[in-house]
């Protein structure tokens, strides 16, 4: 509480200093940290061919912008605004927009150094030195992936939920609460965080002294109801664009039935190795900031870091991709460190020793067992034909011949904003596909069954890659598993057959 006063107090005496704060972060975001971000990822070509796809008014962008939780809606929607605010200056929105999302995160890794005690500048070049040094959190800084922009809400969410522990103010618990909920629209790992960061402030309340037991149902009631309301928005836009109010569920579904109990165990001990030694070290650091003080403020990150990891190993032996997974781990991790210094800086010389002791421990295990690579997680690309290679088989017969690419990571691979010979869909309806191919000659590309593009061995792409239809044509098969089909429908008028 005097943390507060004394902040507040600083604040009145120096009113510019808020406004140079803010203008020195977006510096920072948009000139300093973009030039360090040199990795593209396969995420970001997919959440590009989106927004491309939106800006040309095409269907398949507002599909695959509610219908898949592996290219999450918010993301999406921050690099689209971030590119219509840089492309007029010439700059690259992607750039903008991990830049500034980074530049966010750590001000609100620095806004935590605050809340501590001691002096003021070494609490902070500690607590942001441990931040960046955790394993994998320098490497996901290199990354040009629009999920940093998930990570935002997430840090807010942790930072005032550690202010709820605090200070018990509703005003924390009412922020905490609506970055719950926009971490709905970010996949499902950072949902997951979510419930874990609101199942814990829910237990928390009755602890609350400044909330009487005849308003604890309402405080419940007011840190679920962001929630609850973007699930159902996010269901609702699912039902209103696609039909299906579960559509982004169903690869989700289909994957998990689809694995056998050898191959998930097989693919569950690979997912363990890659997860790497640094998540073990993040939990040992919030287990020790529980048993020492703020149990609360503690379990707010250990929850969201154990169930993030489960529903990261859940999803990688099913062979479903979770949005921004290692990245998420990595913040999380650094963030458990940011807290436990935060709480051990001034306190027991023993319990400090302990901290730096697991500290290296785990920045060791990270460099022997380094935790996987984000330019991996989530790549898909493996040898994909070439478009023009696509272009010029169907050109050899058939000039003005388009050609129907489903799904969500396929089209990205095959994006054509004018629709001029690659059509795209999230999904595949016969009955559609047969009534176009009755006005123009129609040709199917159909991914490799890996796991990739759509669930593995089960589904109606599965069996299209298996056995066709009756009424396809295999035109090309190559060494990938790319298939090329073509409908034997002849278009009305171009059938060979109506001059005999």
């Amino acid at each position: 509480m005097d943390v507060t006063i004394e902040n507040e107090q600083s604040s009145a005496r120096a009113p510019w200093r808020a406004p140079l704060v803010f203008l020195g972060w977006i510096v920072l975001g948009a000139f300093i940290l973009p030039k360090f971000v040199i990795v593209p990822t396969d995420t970001l070509s997919v959440h590009s061919a989106v927004v491309d796809s939106l800006l040309a008014g095409q269907n398949w962008g507002r599909q695959a912008l509610v219908g898949s939780l592996q290219y999450p809606l918010l993301p999406t929607t921050m690099l689209l605004l971030a590119r219509l605010i840089a492309s007029p200056f010439g700059g690259d929105g992607s750039a903008l927009l991990v830049g500034l999302s980074q530049a966010w995160v750590l001000s609100y890794v620095v806004r935590l150094a605050r809340e501590g005690k001691g002096t003021l500048l070494p609490r902070t070049i500690a607590t942001v030195a441990v931040f960046l040094v955790f394993p994998g959190v320098l490497d996901c800084i290199r990354l040009l992936d629009p999920t940093w922009a998930a990570a935002v809400p997430l840090a807010s969410a942790l930072y005032h939920a550690y202010c709820w522990h605090q200070r018990q103010e509703l005003r924390d618990a009412l922020v905490t609460a609506i970055s719950c909920g926009l971490l709905v629209f970010c996949g499902l790992a950072f949902a997951a965080a979510a419930i874990a960061i609101l199942a814990v402030m829910t237990r928390h309340v009755p602890r609350v002294s400044r909330v009487q037991q005849s308003e604890q149902g309402g405080v419940r009631t007011l840190l679920w109801a962001p929630l609850a309301y973007c699930a159902f928005l996010w269901a609702l836009w699912n039902w209103l664009v696609l039909g299906n109010p579960f559509f982004a569920l169903r690869p989700v579904l289909l994957s998990l039935h689809a694995c056998s109990g050898t191959q998930f165990s097989a693919e569950l001990a690979s997912a363990f190795s890659e997860l790497g030694l640094g998540l073990v070290g993040g939990a040992l650091i919030c287990g020790l900031s529980i048993a020492a003080s703020a149990r609360g403020a503690g379990m707010c990150i250990l929850m969201p870091l154990l169930l993030v990891s489960a529903v990261r190993l859940l999803c990688r032996s099913a062979g479903v991709h979770a949005a921004g997974g290692t990245l998420l781990t990595a913040c999380l991790g650094g963030l458990a460190f940011s807290f436990c210094m935060q709480q051990v800086w001034t306190r027991d010389p023993k319990r400090f020793a302990t901290l730096i002791a697991v500290f290296v421990a785990t920045i060791l295990a990270g460099r022997m067992y380094p935790p996987l690579d984000g330019a991996r997680d989530g790549a898909f690309r493996s040898n994909a034909p070439e478009k023009t290679e696509v272009v010029e088989l169907m050109d050899r017969h058939w000039p003005r011949a388009r050609v129907l690419v489903c799904g969500i990571r396929a089209p990205a691979l095959f994006h054509d904003p004018a629709e001029k010979r690659f059509l795209a869909r999230a999904d595949f309806h016969e009955a559609l596909f047969l009534t176009q191919a009755e006005d123009e000659v129609m040709h199917l590309l159909v991914p490799p069954d890996n796991g990739n593009f759509y669930p593995r061995s089960i589904g109606h792409f599965s069996r299209l890659h298996g056995e066709g239809k009756p009424w396809l044509i295999l035109e090309k098969q190559w060494s990938s598993g790319w298939q090329l089909w073509r409908c034997v429908i002849a278009p009305t008028g171009e059938s060979k057959l109506d001059d005999l």
